[in-house]
C-alpha cells in the first residue's frame, strides 16, 4: 500500500533534519504545507464546480422528467377522453377461465347501458348477455383467437333495457416473453344500425332481383371500366345469350362496329361526369344476327367516398316501337304532303284549348305566319277581336255537327289585314281528345265580285227606277197628247165623212182596230216602241225621215208621235173641225180611221 501524502511529508522533514537545523526544518514543513493547502483547495474547487454541473444536470433532468410525467398525464387524459368520445369501447380482460374484465371505457355505458364498473365487478357479465343462438359461435371464434392471435367477428348482445345489439368485437391477444397467453385487448363497436341496413339491404337485393327477373326490362350492372358484372335473365329474350355469356364482356361487345363507336363516344362522355342518363338508344345484335333497337338508361354507383364504381341500368326493346314511329313517321310525311299540296289552307284545332296544333303551308301563306308561329297561336289569334265571339259559335255549332260549313268567316292576318273565308269543318278524337279540323276557303275575291254586281244592280236598278220614271211620264204626256190630237183628227174627219157616207163604216171599223192596238201595249215600253207597236202608218213614221213623218202621221191619224200635235195646229186638215167630226168624238175618242193621203178634212 503506497504511503499517503502526509506520511510523505514526514519522512521527508525527517530525513532532512537530520541534515539541517530545527528552524529550516520549520520552514520547509510550512511550505510543503501551504503546497498541500494550495492543493487541497484546487482539489475542492474542481470537485464544488464538479458537483454543481451535476446539480445543474439533475435539475434539468428532473425538470424534464417532471414536464414528460405532466405531458404523460396529458396524453393519458386526452387518450381517455378520446377512447370516451369514439363509437367504440376499449377492454382488457383475463385470457383464461371466465374472461374476466380487466379494464372497459367508460363510454361502453353509451350503447350497453351498463357503466364500466359494472362489467369489472361482475365477472360474467358479457359472457351470460350474449343472444343463445350466438354463444356457440362465440366460443369458437374464442378458439380462434388463440391459435391466430387475433380475431373479429359479429355477434348479438343485450343491453340494459332488454334489446339485443350487434357488437362488432376484435379482439388481440398479448403473450408473456415464453409464449404463454397474459391477457387480451379488445374494442367492441355498435354495428345495430349497420347490420339492420346490411340486412335491408339483403333484402331489398333479393327483391331486386325479384323483380329483375319479373320486369320485361334487362337489369345489368357495369363496374368503372364498363365491364358487365351482373346480367338478369331477361338478356335472354332481347338478344338471345344468357347472363353467364354477358358478364365479363362489354356492352360495345354486342353492337355492329359503327354503332359501337358512336356509342362509346357518347358513354365516354356520360361516365367522365358521372351522371345519370335516360333513353340512350343503340343497336345491338342478338345472337343470331339480327339488329335489336334498345333504349338504355343507367345511374352511376357512387361510394361513401365519392369513388366511382360503375353504372347500373336497364335496357329495353323499342325496335315494335321504332317501326312504328317510322312507319307513322312515313305516314305523316304522307299526310303532310297532301296537306301541303291544298289549294286551301287547313287548320287542326284543339277544342278544350282552343290552341292551333297543324297547319299546312296554304294557311300559312293566308295568314303571312310560319308554321313555328301558327302553332303558338290560338283561335283569338286568327280572327278579329269584334268577330270573335260570332266565330266561337260558328266553332262551337261545327263541333257539335249542327252545321258543316261557316260562310264568310273573316279571318285575320299576321299584319293586321282581314280576309273572308268559308270555313268547312270536321269534328276528331285523337287519343281521347277532341279535335276540329277546319278547310278554309278565301272567298275575297267572290265578295268582291258580289259586292261589284250588287253594286251594279243597284245603279241598274236605280236607272230602271229613273227610266221608268221617264217612261210613265212620257207615256203619260203621250197619252195626254194623243187624246188631244184624236179630238182634232176626229173632228176634222167627220166633216169628210158626212160627204161620203160610205167611208164613215170603213173609217169607223178602221180606226176601232187602231184603238184597240193601242189599249193592248204593254206599260214597259217606251215611247218610240209604243209607236212602233201602233199601227202601221207609226211604224211608217219610224223608219220615215222627219219631214215625211209628219205629213204621213197627219193623214194616218197616228198621234203617238210627238209630232202629231202640230196636226191640231193646222196640220194636214184644210177645213175646220164639221159636225161629223163632234159626233165622232162623242162616239168614241179613241176609235181611229184610216185615210188616204189625198183625203182632205
Amino acid at each position: 500500500m503506497e504511503p499517503s501524502e502526509e506520511e510523505m511529508m514526514d519522512r521527508m522533514a525527517t530525513n532532512q533534519s537530520a541534515e539541517i537545523n530545527p528552524l529550516e526544518q520549520i520552514q520547509i514543513r510550512d511550505e510543503a504545507l501551504e503546497q498541500h493547502r494550495q492543493h487541497l483547495e484546487e482539489e475542492v474547487a474542481q470537485r464544488t464546480a464538479a458537483l454543481e454541473e451535476a446539480n445543474v444536470l439533475l435539475g434539468k433532468e428532473l425538470a424534464e422528467r417532471k414536464a414528460a410525467e405532466q405531458e404523460l398525464q396529458a396524453a393519458n387524459e386526452q387518450l381517455s377522453i378520446l377512447l370516451d368520445s369514439l363509437p367504440i369501447a376499449v377492454y382488457r380482460c383475463r385470457a383464461e377461465g371466465d374472461y374476466a374484465v380487466m379494464y372497459m371505457s367508460q363510454n361502453v355505458v353509451f350503447f350497453t347501458g351498463y357503466e364500466a364498473g359494472n362489467f369489472i365487478e361482475e365477472a360474467d357479465l358479457w359472457f351470460k348477455r350474449i343472444h343463445p343462438d350466438d354463444a356457440a359461435r362465440v366460443t369458437a371464434e374464442m378458439a380462434t383467437l388463440f391459435e391466430k392471435g387475433m380475431n373479429a367477428f359479429a355477434y348479438r348482445w343485450q343491453d340494459a333495457d332488454g334489446n339485443y345489439r350487434w357488437i362488432q368485437d376484435s379482439q388481440r391477444l398479448i403473450r408473456h416473453r415464453d409464449g404463454t397467453p397474459d391477457y387480451m385487448v379488445g374494442m367492441w363497436q355498435d354495428i345495430t344500425e349497420s347490420k339492420n341496413l346490411e340486412l335491408r339491404l339483403r333484402e331489398s337485393e333479393q327483391r331486386f332481383r325479384n323483380v329483375a327477373e319479373l320486369t320485361t326490362d334487362w337489369v345489368w350492372q357495369i363496374d368503372a371500366s364498363g365491364t358487365y358484372v351482373y346480367s338478369g335473365a331477361k338478356v335472354h329474350d332481347l338478344l338471345g345469350y344468357n347472363p353467364e355469356e354477358v358478364c365479363g364482356k362489354t356492352p360495345f361487345d354486342f353492337m355492329p362496329p359503327d354503332e359501337a363507336a358512336r356509342v362509346a363516344e357518347i358513354f365516354k362522355n356520360i361516365a367522365s361526369k358521372k351522371i345519370p342518363f335516360s333513353f340512350l338508344e343503340n343497336i345491338n345484335l342478338h345472337k343470331d344476327g339480327h339488329r335489336v333497337i334498345l333504349e338504355t338508361s343507367g345511374v352511376p354507383l357512387l361510394g361513401d367516398d365519392g369513388i366511382f364504381h360503375g353504372y347500373f341500368g336497364t335496357e329495353r326493346d323499342i325496335t315494335e316501337r321504332k317501326l312504328a314511329a317510322q312507319a307513322l313517321e312515313d305516314s305523316e310525311r304522307k299526310f303532310r304532303a297532301i296537306l301541303d299540296a291544298a289549294v286551301d289552307g287547313i287548320l287542326v284545332a284543339d277544342v278544350q284549348t282552343l290552341r292551333l296544333v297543324t297547319a299546312n303551308r296554304a294557311i300559312c301563306d293566308m295568314l303571312g305566319y310560319s308554321p313555328e308561329e301558327i302553332y303558338r297561336l290560338g283561335l283569338e289569334d286568327i280572327h278579329p277581336a269584334e268577330a270573335l265571339s260570332h266565330v266561337k259559335k260558328q266553332f262551337e255549332r261545327q263541333m257539335e255537327r249542327d252545321i258543316r260549313v261557316a260562310p264568310n268567316m273573316p279571318v285575320k292576318r299576321k299584319d293586321g289585314s282581314v280576309f273572308y273565308a268559308d270555313v268547312s269543318s270536321s269534328p276528331m278524337v285523337l287519343a281521347g281528345r277532341p279535335y276540329l279540323v277546319g278547310v278554309f276557303h278565301d272567298v275575297t275575291e267572290r265578295r268582291q265580285a258580289e259586292e261589284n254586281v250588287r253594286e251594279i244592280n243597284e245603279v241598274l236598278e236605280e236607272k230602271v227606277r229613273a227610266r221608268t220614271r221617264q217612261l210613265l211620264e212620257a207615256q203619260e204626256d203621250l197619252l195626254r197628247k194623243e187624246k188631244l190630237a184624236v179630238l182634232g183628227q176626229v173632228a176634222g174627219s167627220v166633216g169628210h165623212e158626212l160627204r161620203n157616207p160610205l167611208g164613215i163604216s170603213e173609217h169607223h171599223q178602221g180606226r176601232d182596230r187602231q184603238f184597240r192596238a193601242h189599249r193592248v201595249r204593254p206599260a214597259g215600253f217606251g215611247a218610240h216602241q209604243a209607236a212602233a207597236s201602233g199601227s202601221g202608218g207609226i211604224r211608217g213614221i219610224d223608219r220615215a225621215d222627219p219631214g215625211q213623218a209628219h205629213n204621213t202621221a197627219c193623214c194616218h191619224g197616228d198621234f203617238g208621235h210627238p209630232g202629231n200635235a202640230f196636226a191640231l195646229a193646222g196640220g194636214c186638215h184644210a177645213n175646220p173641225p164639221s159636225v161629223a167630226q163632234s159626233y165622232q168624238q162623242r162616239r168614241g175618242s179613241h176609235a181611229g180611221g184610216r185615210c188616204t193621203g189625198n183625203q182632205r178634212g
